[in-house]
């Protein structure tokens, strides 16, 4: 009976300090959503666009326009801290000589499972908001416009909402050749 006692005046103990805790916390979620709608993008976007660019090294007209093109978007805001959008490269497979080493299965089942693309190069910006595919003299305006068509648009209740696009990405760096080198992620 003792230790029931000692129990029940420990939990009221506790719970007399829970309000003022959860009313905190509810306060500063508050808080945060506030900001959170107050949060101001590059260029008077709405988002920052996520670009997905499906690439593999066994293929020529990756290699010789979509890699370039997108190595030239990424490299248009480098070092500049606003961060305007987001790409990843996913490597795939295509069959060719000395197929592509950095493929992985996740990668081929986010392109040809979730976007049910079979070929290189493609480019997917904002969930499919826009697709820019195939290899051309045109990749890196064409890049630029699927950028600039997607960062203004408005998200929930309009006529193209925003896709959530969710990623478990993983890396492992596996070195480099020589001293001072950048190396490589696989």
């Amino acid at each position: 009976m003792l230790e029931s006692v000692k129990l029940a005046i420990a939990m009221a103990i506790a719970l007399s300090f829970c309000t003022p805790c959860s009313s905190g916390l509810v306060d500063e979620f508050a808080e945060m959503q506030a900001e959170d709608s107050d949060r101001t993008y590059p260029n008077d976007w709405t988002h920052r666009p996520f670009v997905e660019l499906f690439s593999s090294l066994s293929c020529v007209y990756c290699m010789t326009y979509a890699d370039p093109a997108m190595d030239q978007v990424i490299h248009d805001v480098e070092g500049d801290e606003s961060n305007p959008y987001n790409v990843i490269v996913f490597h795939q497979t295509n069959g060719g000589a000395g197929d592509d080493p950095f493929h992985t299965e996740q990668s081929k089942s986010r392109m040809s499972d979730h976007y049910g693309q079979t070929g290189t190069p493609n480019a997917q910006f904002d969930g499919n908001y826009r697709y820019v595919g195939g290899g051309g003299e045109s990749n890196y305006q064409d890049y630029i416009q699927a950028l600039d068509d997607s960062g203004p648009r408005e998200g929930e209740g309009n006529d193209e909402p925003f896709k959530i696009v969710d990623l478990d990405i993983y890396s492992e760096f596996i070195g480099s050749e020589a001293e001072g080198e950048a190396g490589q992620f696989k």
